[in-house]
């Protein structure tokens, strides 16, 4: 180990667990629990007032260390309560391996910070990155505590299904009364919601649900169509269908019972409602914040599709009605396809040299300034999907261009020229979107105009992402550490444009936190997890510049984002994240005004 790694370890606020101290013996540290702890089955705690012996250094005094070090304590208390209660499937060994898998490198300025953790695209500090924030800010504060939690998160499933079980256990198999899932497949038909995920059409699924509730039942016919009804029973619960005043119902409980039949069901032919169950679960966990489900689901639908041929403008082999609604589930498919891209990282599971990418008819003229200024908008019959189609495509461009193995492998001249092309896309999408709405934030009592506002605001909060994205790829270019004339003002140029991308998303949702909904909150949140980290390295990249001052008062904005997310979903979010990454931003920010000070 050099030296300079080990002078920023002992520069680490370090503190043995109660069971450590009481043996007198070294404390490694670990999360959730240490070393020691695990093997003897005892809770890692800290619950011992930590002694004031440190030096006061900087101007910080001893009760501020010791206000650091009890919440992290606290921090690592309610991580080990909450993995312990996921059965014990997290441990010491787990942390160790999650550390490893990487999506990329991170780079900001071409200065090498880290990597992105392929559990959910969140950048981290490598050991060089926290020695980097240290020579800007004096200390490294608790970032590599952090840097495991960001690894992590991500890792442990939200809710754990229970064992498998047989099929006929009723126990386990009571279907919803057909009554209530016919009242909510009649009010989801005529809801915004259903523009926005159109996973199911209305003849065809009534006809699902005969098959599903038919006595006797016909495992081979009907199976699929059973888990398709668990399925859309658990997905309406994440949309905002309370205004109707249905009965309420378990979510969570109807979706462990679709993925419970999904090995079986994915051992037949492929059909349509198998394609809608997998789809529809997709779509719960998305919204609930479950990225990595989602992620799987979302792949499995895939490979569904194609089987059903909805990659093709024209599906074989199938009625018109059937045909074109595996045409839609495509499009569906494909949106959030791109979208779990932008959040995680992860390459898509869909590319365009595979598919025919044909816009349905009229869905340029449906989406145009003219349509969204009228009642049209609220047809159910005009799908318009999670986010625009164009925009989609042009997010599958920037990760074909920029961050493929391919993308990642261009010289300097190739990112920027990538770089230009793909922003004139971007622009060029923006200026095809309705005008009034870069400009206004809605707070509408219509249902149905205030869901179309929120996919709108979803669009303008992507928009602000692939902008980011688009010109922070100028950050690995070689062409940092030499000055080349014109490319080095590119390539600062685009930076710029990039630190401007996440301020501007962190303003826009500052704006709209009170119109959303409480189903977007928490899929919101992303955002200022990835633009915080762009600010933060641009503040320490020039904490003289003049604009130092307001993004950091940005970032001392963002725990307040963070707890309208907790009181919107508490049952969705874990409220440990919420606070870790609250704890978290507050250290950035602390970091920041360090660095600023300095100067």
């Amino acid at each position: 180990m050099s030296e300079s790694t080990r002078k920023i370890e002992r520069k680490r606020t370090s503190l043995a667990c109660d069971s450590c101290f009481a043996k007198k013996i070294k404390c490694d540290d670990a999360v959730p629990r240490c070393n020691w702890c695990m093997h003897h089955g005892l809770p890692c705690t800290f619950t011992r007032k930590p002694l004031s012996k440190r030096k006061k250094i900087s101007g910080y005094s001893n009760d501020s260390f010791a206000r650091v070090e009890r919440r992290v304590a606290r921090i690592e208390t309610a991580v080990y309560s909450y993995l312990d209660g996921k059965n014990g499937i997290f441990s010491p060994f787990h942390v160790e391996h999650v550390l490893q898998p990487l999506l990329g490198e991170w780079y900001f300025a071409g200065i090498k910070l880290g990597g992105v953790s392929r559990h959910n695209g969140i950048p981290f500090f490598s050991v060089e990155g926290i020695r980097w924030v240290e020579s800007r800010c004096g200390q490294s504060k608790n970032l590599d505590r952090f840097a495991r939690f960001f690894h992590s998160w991500g890792t442990t499933p939200r809710s754990i299904p229970d064992s498998p079980r047989p099929l006929g256990d009723q126990k386990y198999s009571q279907l919803p009364e057909r009554e209530m899932v016919e009242a909510y497949l009649t009010f989801f038909q005529s809801s915004a919601g259903h523009q926005i995920f159109p996973l199911v059409k209305y003849p065809l699924f009534i006809e699902t649900i005969r098959r599903a509730y038919q006595r006797p039942q016909h495992p081979s016919g009907s199976l699929s169509a059973v888990s398709c009804v668990y399925a859309f029973a658990a997905f309406v619960t994440a949309i905002d269908l309370r205004r109707h005043n249905l009965p309420a119902i378990s979510g969570n409980d109807y979706a462990k019972e679709a993925q419970r039949m999904l090995p079986t069901v994915s051992q037949t032919p492929a059909t349509l409602d198998a394609l809608q169950t997998v789809l529809m679960l997709c779509a719960f966990r998305l919204l609930s914040g479950d990225l990595s489900s989602a992620d799987i689901l979302l792949a499995i639908g895939v490979r569904l599709l194609f089987q059903l041929g909805g990659n093709q403008l024209r599906c074989p082999n199938a009625a018109k009605e059937e045909r074109d609604q595996v045409r839609t589930l495509f499009w569906v498919c494909y949106t959030i396809d791109k979208c779990l891209f932008l959040r995680t990282g992860r390459p898509p599971s869909i590319h365009d040299e595979d598919c025919d990418l044909t816009l349905p008819s009229n869905y340029i003229a449906k989406s145009s300034e003219k349509a969204l200024e009228t009642e049209e908008t609220t047809d159910s019959c005009t799908p318009l999907f999670p986010c625009d189609l164009r925009l989609s495509m042009v997010i599958s461009n920037i990760y074909r261009e920029l961050y493929s193995v391919r993308g990642l492998q261009k010289s300097d001249a190739e990112i920027l020229m990538a770089i230009r092309k793909l922003d004139h896309d971007l622009d060029a999408w923006k200026m095809s979107t309705p005008s009034q709405k870069w400009s206004q934030s809605s707070a509408s009592d219509n249902p149905s105009i205030r869901m179309l506002d929120t996919r709108f605001l979803m669009n303008r909060l992507e928009y602000h992402q692939c902008m980011g994205i688009i010109h922070q790829a100028s950050s690995r270019c070689k062409s940092w550490s030499e000055d080349t004339g014109d490319m080095s003002k590119g390539i600062n140029s685009s930076l710029a444009l990039a630190v401007e991308a996440s301020r501007s998303s962190l303003l826009y949702l500052n704006l709209v936190q009170g119109t959303l909904d409480e189903g977007t909150v928490w899929f919101a949140m992303f955002y200022p997890i990835s633009a915080i980290m762009t600010i933060f390295c641009h503040i320490l990249l020039k904490p003289q510049d003049p604009r130092a001052p307001d993004d950091l008062q940005l970032l001392n904005k963002v725990p307040v984002l963070m707890q309208a997310a907790l009181a919107h979903r508490s049952d969705s979010i874990e409220p440990m994240h919420v606070q870790f990454v609250e704890d978290f931003v507050e250290d950035l920010s602390h970091l920041a005004n360090s660095a600023i000070a300095r100067e």
